[in-house]
C-alpha cells in the first residue's frame, strides 16, 4: 500500500504522523509513506526523521519515498493526504484577524472554530 502526503515536509504534521503510522500494526512493515514537498530542505528532513525511526524501530519499519514531482507522488498511491496550508501563515493569521473583529476567538488550530471555516471545505 502506498500512501502519498502532500506537503510531506511538514514539520507540523509529519513528526505525529510518522509516529502513527508505525504505532499501527496495519501499517507494520507492508506500507510505502511517499512524502511530496516543493520545499526540499524540509522535505530532506521529514524523510531523515522517517529513516530514524526506521533504524531505532526496525520491527516497524515503513518504507519511505521522497519527490518534488507531484506526478511521480501520486502515481501508484492507494490514498493521497493533502497536508498544505494555501497562503502560509499570513492567510492563516488573517482568517483570525477577521474573526476577532467580529469578537470571536479561536482557541485552537486552524481547521476549526469559526477562522477555520475558511480553510475547511466541509464548512458552508
Amino acid at each position: 500500500m502506498k500512501i502519498t502526503i502532500i506537503g510531506g515536509g511538514s514539520y507540523s504534521w509529519m513528526p505525529f504522523l510518522i509516529q502513527n503510522f508505525m504505532s499501527n500494526d496495519f501499517f507494520k512493515n507492508q506500507t510505502t509513506i511517499c512524502l511530496m514537498d516543493i520545499n526540499e530542505t524540509a522535505l530532506n528532513d521529514i524523510y531523515g526523521l522517517g529513516s530514524m525511526y526506521n533504524a531505532r524501530y526496525p520491527e516497524r519499519t515503513l518504507c519511505y519515498q521522497k519527490t518534488t514531482d507531484m506526478k511521480k507522488a501520486l502515481e501508484g498511491a492507494s490514498y493521497v493526504i493533502t497536508a498544505i496550508s494555501h497562503g502560509g501563515l499570513e492567510a492563516e493569521l488573517e482568517d483570525h484577524r477577521i474573526a476577532r473583529r467580529y469578537g470571536f476567538y479561536n482557541m485552537k488550530g486552524s481547521e476549526v472554530g469559526i477562522a477555520g471555516c475558511s480553510r475547511t471545505p466541509a464548512c458552508e
